[in-house]
């Protein structure tokens, strides 16, 4: 969570340096009026839910929870903090199909570390995919 400070003495909300929600707060947010996309390996909606995801996090001033900027583990004495990266993990669980829940899912999980294993999920599938699609494309290049 951004630490509470003004920008330049402005009374701008939206200014930088603005202080993300707290964690009462964001234990009452229903993520999927934000993310209606449910993320799944089969689906090839990974840019999709990472866009909804990724602006619903800006919107709450949540960002820095997935975008490695902030170090979980030298917030775990800021018990609001934790209390709100669980809240994003949960958010992000609750958007995964089962079998994407099942494979990325570990115990301690901070929100950063779902949100890298999903971007590697899909990462890797891009380079696989594009493997097989050069290797029928050599095929049937060879074939005529």
């Amino acid at each position: 969570m951004a630490s509470p400070s003004s920008s330049s003495g402005s009374s701008n909300p939206f200014a930088m340096g603005a202080v993300a929600i707290n964690a009462s707060t964001a234990q009452l947010i229903s993520i999927k009026s934000h993310v209606p996309v449910v993320l799944d390996l089969v689906a090839a909606n990974y840019g999709t839910w990472r866009t909804f995801f990724t602006n619903t996090l800006k919107k709450f001033g949540l960002l820095d929870h997935v975008d490695g900027s902030v170090d979980a583990q030298l917030q775990v004495f800021d018990p609001e903090w934790t209390q709100i990266d669980t809240c994003v993990i949960s958010w992000i669980y609750a958007t995964l199909s089962d079998d994407l829940l099942s494979a990325v899912i570990q115990p301690d999980d901070t929100a950063h570390s779902v949100w890298s294993a999903i971007a590697t999920q899909f990462l890797d599938n891009v380079v696989q995919r594009t493997s097989q699609a050069r290797q029928q494309l050599h095929a049937s290049a060879r074939a005529t």
